[in-house]
């Protein structure tokens, strides 16, 4: 315990409390930078994981005929790539960075390259549909995008 004296008071002040609040927050730009990918990695797992359920099963899924100068025959391919792949990496991504695990950036980077990769080939498989179908490549492309500056801007924080 230490004392300190103020304009005559004196206060009590336990040095070990007032170093571990000093050095255990996060800087508030990380803090931000954190949080923000906890909420892409959460949102893009729950649509991706619900997306590739639903191109498994075919309830919502796009008319077969854009397969037509495709690789695929059917959507089950890409529905177990979403699921899998871009599902699976940012479910990880968003519990590796939620407690804090020492793979977080790495996953979270793989979660990006994960996505952008799927709406890549979704592009160069079925084109780019007018309309929902456009609008959502896009989106899911900056998504990926938006997750790995994040995660460089955490890493770049983190050291």
């Amino acid at each position: 315990m230490t004392r300190l004296r103020t304009d005559g008071k004196q206060f009590k002040i336990n040095v070990q409390i007032l170093l571990f609040f000093a050095y255990k927050r996060e800087k508030p730009m990380k803090h931000k930078i954190r949080i923000s990918l906890l909420i892409l990695d959460c949102f893009l797992a729950l649509t991706a994981l619900s997306g590739g359920i639903g191109l498994i099963f075919g309830s919502n899924a796009p008319p077969i005929y854009f397969l037509k100068n495709s690789l695929f025959n059917s959507y089950l391919i890409p529905g177990l790539a979403l699921f899998v792949l871009v599902g699976g990496f940012s479910a990880y991504a968003f519990f590796t960075l939620k407690h804090r695990n020492s793979h977080a950036v790495f996953i979270n980077f793989c979660a990006a390259a994960s996505i952008i990769i799927f709406e890549t080939v979704e592009v160069s498989s079925i084109g780019s549909p007018a309309a929902i179908a456009r609008t959502l490549q896009i989106f899911y492309f900056a998504i990926g995008a938006a997750i790995g500056l994040l995660t460089f801007f955490y890493k770049k924080h983190n050291d």
